[in-house]
C-alpha cells in the first residue's frame, strides 16, 4: 500500500480541483467573449461542451448516431456529429445511471464522468512510469502532471478529450509493460481493446498505430518472451478490425473513413490559417499566434480561450507570468530529456522511442490542423500527456536527487497552487461574461 498512497493523494487532489472548476464554469449558459473577436455566443462555458452533450442526449433519446451536414440549420448545435462514438455511448450510459439530462441547464453531472476518467489516467501515468523501468519516485512524480490547470479544466468538462487522453496513456503504458515483460494474453488483449477504443474516440488516436508497430517489432526480440507471429499480427490488426465498422459507415456517409471532408466543409466559417498568413506572414502566424496561444493554453487558458491566469491583471502582466511559468517548467523537462537521451545510449531506449514517436506524431497532427485552421489550443496536444508527464517526472526527480521521493509532493503542491489561482479567476471572469 505504501507504493500507492502518493497516487491516492494526487488522485484525491485532482478530483477536488476538478469539482471546483466544474462548479465555477457555467453549463449551457450564454455570454460574451471579451478578448480578441468580441461576440455574444449561446454557450460561454467549456469549449464544445454543448455540442458534446447534444450528441449524448440524442443517443439517450434513441435517435441513433448524428450525421454532420454542412450548412444545416442545426449546424451550431451538432458540429461534433462527425466524432466517433465511444465517448458518447459511455456518457449516455453514465447519464442513464445517474439520472442526468445532459441537454438541460442542470446537466453538469455529465462532467463528473470526465473526472473519473482522469483518475484512471492518473493510475496509468503511475504504472506507465513503473513499467518503463522507473523508480517509485519517478512514477509518483509523473502523476502530478494531471494537476496542470489545463488538464483540470479538460477533466471538469463534458468532452471526448479526457477519454482519448486516458486511453492513449494506458496504451503506451501497456506497450512499456510488453517491452519489459513480454506480451502475455491478458496484456495483448488489453492493448488491442484499448487502442480500438481510442480509435473509436477521436482520430488523433491514429498516432498510436505506428507505436503499436514499433512496440511489436521491439517485442519480437524480447529475451525471455518474444512476441510470436500470430500475436504480432493481432496487435497490429486487432484495433483496426474493431474500428473498421465505424470507418465503413463513414465511407458510406461522407466518402472517407474519418469524415474529414464533411468536417472541412462544416468548418469553412472557422478562422482560416491562410487568412492569417496572408495578412500577417507565415512567421508571425506560427510564432505570435499558434505557438504563443498554444504555450499559454498548455498551462491554462479557459472558456473559449478567453479567460487567462491572473485575469484581473492587464494582458502584459499576465503574459509575463505565463513566460515565467514556462521557464520554470522548462527546467525539469530539460532534465528529463537529458535523462531520456542517456537511457537511449545505454540500450534502454525502447520506451523512450515509443513515447517520443507518439508525442511527435501528435505534434505533427496538431501542426497540420493549424496549417488549415487557426486552433492554437494545447488540448489537441494533451493526448501526449503521458510522455510529457514521464519526462517531467524523471527530470524533477533528477533535480531533487536525495529527496527525490518527495518530488511528487513538490510538483503536486506547485500545480495545486496554480489550480487555486485559476479557480479564483473563473468565478468573476464568467460572471462578467454572462452578465452581458
Amino acid at each position: 500500500m505504501r507504493e500507492w498512497w502518493p497516487v491516492a493523494v494526487v488522485a484525491a487532489l485532482f478530483v477536488t480541483v476538478c469539482l471546483f472548476f466544474s462548479s465555477a464554469t457555467p453549463y449551457r449558459t450564454g455570454g460574451a467573449i471579451v478578448h480578441g473577436v468580441r461576440a455574444v455566443v449561446p454557450d460561454i462555458g467549456a469549449p464544445d461542451e454543448r455540442q458534446h452533450a447534444n450528441y449524448v442526449g440524442r443517443l439517450m433519446k434513441g435517435d441513433g448516431f448524428p450525421v454532420l451536414v454542412a450548412g444545416s440549420p442545426d449546424a451550431y448545435e451538432n458540429y461534433q456529429a462527425h466524432q466517433p462514438p465511444a465517448y458518447y455511448v459511455l456518457a449516455a450510459g453514465w447519464c442513464k445511471l445517474t439520472g442526468t439530462d445532459p441537454t438541460s441547464p442542470n446537466g453538469q453531472g455529465l462532467r463528473f464522468l470526465s473526472t473519473l476518467i482522469g483518475v484512471a489516467t492518473v493510475v496509468g501515468l503511475f504504472l506507465g512510469a513503473k513499467w518503463a523501468g522507473g523508480s517509485n519516485a519517478v512514477a509518483w512524480a509523473s502523476t502530478a502532471a494531471a494537476l496542470m490547470p489545463m488538464s483540470v479544466a479538460l477533466h471538469s468538462a463534458a468532452s471526448n478529450d479526457p477519454l482519448l487522453i486516458g486511453l492513449c496513456t494506458w496504451v503506451l503504458a501497456l506497450l512499456f509493460k510488453g517491452l519489459r515483460d513480454g506480451f502475455d494474453t491478458k496484456s495483448l488483449v488489453a492493448t488491442v481493446l484499448l487502442t480500438g477504443a481510442a480509435l473509436l474516440t477521436k482520430t488523433t488516436a491514429l498516432a498510436l498505430l505506428p507505436c503499436l508497430l514499433l512496440g511489436a517489432v521491439f517485442a519480437r526480440s524480447h529475451a525471455t518472451s518474444p512476441l510470436r507471429p500470430a500475436a504480432f499480427v493481432a496487435l497490429l490488426l486487432g484495433p483496426v478490425v474493431l474500428a473498421a465498422p465505424w470507418w465503413w459507415r463513414n465511407v458510406g456517409l461522407y466518402g472517407d473513413p474519418f469524415a474529414m471532408k464533411a468536417f472541412n466543409e462544416a468548418f469553412l466559417g472557422s478562422p482560416q490559417a491562410a487568412t492569417f498568413i496572408g495578412g500577417l506572414g507565415a512567421a508571425t502566424y506560427w510564432s505570435n499566434m499558434v505557438a504563443w496561444w498554444t504555450a499559454r493554453s498548455a498551462i491554462g487558458v479557459f472558456g473559449y480561450m478567453d479567460i487567462f491566469l491572473f485575469e484581473n491583471l492587464n494582458m502584459d502582466k499576465s503574459s509575463s507570468i505565463y513566460v515565467a511559468l514556462m521557464v520554470v517548467a522548462a527546467v525539469p523537462v530539460s532534465a528529463g530529456l537529458v535523462r531520456s537521451f542517456r537511457s537511449v545510449r545505454t540500450g534502454k531506449g525502447g520506451v523512450v522511442v515509443l513515447a517520443a514517436v507518439f508525442a511527435g506524431l501528435v505534434a505533427v497532427l496538431f501542426v497540420g490542423f493549424n496549417a488549415r485552421y487557426f486552433q492554437g489550443q494545447a488540448r489537441y496536444l494533451y493526448p501526449a500527456l503521458g510522455p510529457a508527464a514521464w519526462c517531467t517526472g524523471a527530470g524533477l526527480c533528477a533535480l531533487m536527487r536525495e529527496r527525490r521521493e518527495w518530488a511528487w509532493a513538490v510538483g503536486a503542491l506547485l500545480l495545486l497552487g496554480l489550480d487555486l489561482v485559476a479557480w479564483s479567476q473563473l468565478g468573476p471572469a464568467f460572471a462578467l461574461r454572462t452578465s452581458v
